[in-house]
C-alpha cells in the first residue's frame, strides 16, 4: 500500500463553495476536467521527499 499526492488547482469562487460544502469535492477531484487541467501536479510518491525538505530533515513531530 502506498499514498500517492495530487494538487488540483481551483478557482477562488470553487474553494469558497468546497468550503462551505465539501460534498461535491471528490467528485470534482476524480473528475476528467480535474485529471486534464495543465496545472494539475502528480507528486505521486515524491511528497516524502517534499515533507523531508520542510521539515529539514528531521522526523521527530
Amino acid at each position: 500500500m502506498s499514498i500517492i499526492r495530487t494538487f488540483v488547482p481551483v478557482t477562488e469562487e470553487q474553494a469558497k463553495t468546497f468550503k462551505k460544502d465539501s460534498s461535491g469535492l471528490e467528485d470534482f477531484l476524480f473528475s476528467q476536467a480535474a485529471f486534464e487541467n495543465p496545472r494539475r501536479l502528480d507528486m505521486d510518491k515524491a511528497w516524502d521527499g517534499v515533507h523531508y525538505l520542510l521539515i529539514n530533515g528531521s522526523d521527530s513531530f
